[in-house]
Order: C-alpha cells, then sequence, then structure tokens
C-alpha cells in the first residue's frame, strides 16, 4: 500500500521528495489501513492489485497538471481503495464482481447510461437508485461529456457494468446546455430572473439580439453554462403557452379519434401545469412581499412584480376557460403536491376536508392548503401501496390499472402523513378537490444505500 501511494503521488507530481513532507504517505496508509475490517487483508490486497495498474496509467496522464488537480485525482484513487475493501471483503463466488472504472465520458443516455474511454476500451455503466454519487455531482443530468469518473461497479468484464459508488470530476473547460422551465418574475436590462417549480431563483445573462419575454411568462429557457463560474447564458426562449397551442392545433387537425384523444388528455395537463407555475410563482412573491422589512422602494418593487405575475395568471386563467369551454375539454386545474393531514374522525364521512402540507422545496413551503371533498372527488392509488384485505375486486382492479376511483372508496388506503398530488378547481372556493393521486412511497436515502 505504502508503495502503491508512493508511485501515485510521484506520477502527479507531489511525491514525497518534491514536497518535503515524509509524513503524507505513511499518514494516508495509515488512515486507509485503520479503516480496514480486520478480517479483510487478503481480500483487500487483492482489491490493490486489482486497481493498481488502472491506477498508475489514468495517474500518469496528470502528471504535468497543476497541483490542485492531481490532488483532486489522488483523492478520487484513494477512495476507490478505501470502498472496495469492505465490499471485496463481502462479496463471494456467486456475487456479481466488483471493478474500479477510471476514465472519460464520451457519451450520456439518458436516464442512466454512461459510455466511459478507460486504457482497456470503452465500458459501459448503469446508474440505479442504488448507486451513491460522491462530490458535487449528483444526478446523471449534471454530467458531461469529457468529464472524468472515478467508480465501483459490479458486473463481469466486457459487459454492462451497474454502478455502486461513483465521484465525477468536471471538465470544467466545457460549456453544457440545459433546458430550464420557470416563470419570469424580473428582467433588468440584459439579466432575467426565473422561478422554477421548486421556487428557486435563477439568474441568466441575455446576449443582445435575443427578445427577452414580459414579466410572468412562464418560458423553457435554453442555456448555455460555464462550469468554471456557474453562469447561464441564455440561447434561447420558448413559451409554454406556444407550446400549448401547438397541442391544440395538432388536437384540431387530426381525423385519428385515438391521437385526438391523446392530445386532449396532454392539452388538459399542459394547461393545468402552466396556470400551476404561476401559481407558485405568484405565491412565492406573495410570501417574499410579506417578508420584506427592506426600504419603501423594495417593498413597491416586489408589489409591482406580485401584481403583473397575478395580471398574466388571472388573463391566461380566464383564456384557458373559454378556450375549453368552447371545445367541450376539461376546464384548467392547479396541482399541489405535499404530506396528506386531517381530522382522523371525519375522515371517513361521506364528505369531508383535508389539507396539505407543501414540499419543504416548493415555492410555497410552510403555507398549509385547505381542501373539501365530495362524492365526485376521484383518487388514483398506486400498485405498491399496501391494500386491504376487504377491499373489493373492483378496487383491486382499479388499483392494478392505475384507474381512478371514488376517493370515498380507496381513503382507508391514506394514512396521514401520505405524500399526494391534489388536483383543484381554482374557480371555488374553499378549494375542492376532483383528483387526489396518491405517490409510490419512497426508500430514505439510508434504506436505499
Amino acid at each position: 500500500m505504502k508503495f502503491l501511494l508512493s508511485s501515485v503521488l510521484r506520477l502527479t507530481g507531489h511525491g514525497v521528495a518534491e514536497t518535503g513532507n515524509t509524513e503524507v504517505t505513511s499518514a494516508v496508509s495509515i488512515s486507509i489501513m485503520r479503516g480496514r475490517d480486520p478480517g479483510s487483508t487478503g481480500v483487500a490486497s487483492r482489491a490493490i492489485d486489482m486497481t493498481q495498474n488502472t491506477m498508475t496509467a489514468f495517474t500518469a496522464s496528470f502528471a504535468r497538471r497543476n497541483a490542485a488537480r492531481a490532488a483532486t485525482i489522488l483523492a478520487a484513487l484513494l477512495m476507490v481503495v478505501v470502498l472496495m475493501m469492505p465490499s471485496m471483503n463481502r462479496a463471494s463466488a456467486a456475487e456479481p464482481r466488483l471493478q474500479a472504472v477510471f476514465g472519460s465520458v464520451v457519451a450520456v443516455t439518458l436516464p442512466d447510461t454512461l459510455a466511459v474511454a478507460t486504457n482497456s476500451g470503452v465500458v459501459k455503466i448503469i446508474i440505479t437508485a442504488d448507486s451513491t454519487f460522491t462530490g458535487d455531482i449528483t444526478s446523471i443530468e449534471g454530467i458531461s461529456e469529457g468529464d472524468r469518473v472515478v467508480a465501483t461497479a459490479y458486473g463481469e468484464s466486457g459487459g454492462t457494468l451497474t454502478v455502486a459508488r461513483l465521484l465525477v470530476i468536471p471538465d470544467l473547460s466545457q460549456t453544457v446546455t440545459r433546458h430550464i422551465l420557470g416563470v419570469i418574475i424580473d428582467v433588468q436590462d440584459d439579466v432575467v430572473t426565473l422561478q422554477d417549480g421548486d421556487g428557486n431563483t435563477i439568474t441568466i445573462y441575455v446576449p443582445a439580439g435575443i427578445v427577452i419575454p414580459e414579466i410572468g411568462t412562464v418560458v423553457t429557457v435554453v442555456v448555455q453554462v460555464d462550469r468554471s463560474t456557474g453562469r447561464l447564458s441564455a440561447q434561447a426562449f420558448e413559451r409554454v403557452e406556444d407550446a400549448v397551442k401547438r397541442l391544440q392545433d395538432a388536437k384540431d387537425r387530426t381525423s385519428d379519434p385515438q391521437l385526438k384523444k391523446e392530445l386532449e388528455e396532454r392539452l388538459e395537463r399542459a394547461r393545468d401545469q402552466h396556470l400551476t407555475a404561476l401559481e407558485k410563482a405568484r405565491e412565492a412573491l406573495k410570501r417574499a412581499q410579506e417578508a420584506v422589512s427592506a426600504a419603501v422602494s423594495q417593498r413597491e418593487e416586489a408589489e409591482r412584480r406580485l401584481a403583473e405575475i397575478q395580471a398574466k395568471f388571472d388573463a391566461l386563467r380566464q383564456r384557458y376557460v373559454q378556450e375549453a369551454s368552447s371545445r367541450n375539454e376539461r376546464l384548467p386545474q392547479l396541482l399541489i403536491t405535499g404530506p396528506l393531514a386531517y381530522d382522523e374522525n371525519r375522515w371517513f364521512d361521506e364528505t369531508g376536508t383535508f389539507t396539505i402540507i407543501p414540499d419543504a422545496t416548493a415555492a410555497y413551503a410552510g403555507a398549509a392548503h385547505p381542501f373539501e371533498w365530495d362524492g365526485n372527488t376521484l383518487a388514483i392509488v398506486p400498485v405498491e401501496v399496501q391494500q386491504q384485505d376487504g377491499d373489493s375486486p373492483a378496487i383491486t382492479s382499479a388499483i392494478a390499472q392505475s384507474v381512478a376511483v371514488a376517493l370515498n372508496d380507496v381513503k382507508s388506503l391514506m394514512p396521514s402523513g401520505t405524500r399526494v398530488t391534489v388536483q383543484y378547481d381554482p374557480n371555488v372556493t374553499p378549494a375542492l378537490a376532483t383528483l387526489v393521486t396518491v405517490l409510490p412511497p419512497e426508500l430514505s436515502p439510508e434504506l436505499r444505500d
């Protein structure tokens, strides 16, 4: 182990002789040895032998790079050795073999596949719900071609590997393209402030020649990301209402009944999502305005933006209602997601009320939203939800097919705290829930690992 670390330090230009630090190798060696399972000596040695040649070749290409980058790579290599020790100790001949993967990403295929160029050829690795990211990049969406990866993965050589742990070292010299959906809440010269669906505000710089939509417009922005600074530069804006109009025109043109039905469902969802995005922006600005304790000019600016968003929402809702009514389509509704809360003594009445506490990341987080429900309120329950012995065959079949049934028939499957998405009519006060969709239960990160 000490020899391996010394070799890595020399190859990266930071050996003991150059740094003058005679304790570096020993300290790292001792740190790794202390973390090792006492019974894993032989297995750990095999893990180190298996990765030594690959690590040496990988680090050699970095010999002429600056100290900070070399130190990052060294840390990554040591991480792989440490991670492999306990995993190799648990492995048996019947289990998939754990391998180390070092290289550059040459292709990213969403939602889960990377092609990595290594010294032995291109290797495909699969990221699953059980894979753990280490470092600043925590999802495949943040990975780009040219990024370096250090991974431990299960599988046989020559085949597709399944990632256990993954560290991504971004290539900061590249710019990458992203699509961001949100509401424009402020425009100052060539700078646009966007609010996304989670209530985050995003600053985007707009080059000369690109037309900026007005405040209150829901847009998809194509941006280039400078990975070294994080700066976002707009390349194009697409208004969501233009996309809704294209769906509407496509539905009107087609004579295929099945395609017409599919387009109508997509059109209804698009209207709902468009109005919901504006409602979230309105709620967030309202809460921010109430919290403002700054100068009068700042409060007046917040009030102005809120008024513009409110006017945009009212005009859009009126237009969508008219369009849907004239085509005999469902009227647009709003959506909200979060844990369900209710009065245990009244939940099993024929009608009643419940409350949604929006998710912590939502723009309106912390503001409880009360709803009424009645005999016309529907619910969709996923098959992952534990059913009861007394459920009728019709209910069991509906759940298996994700078909909506009366909320009154399945509310016993929804204990308080169940995460749901509620679809409701914004024109009714108090808000009346029309559809409650139960979300599949999620494992905590601790259980996934």
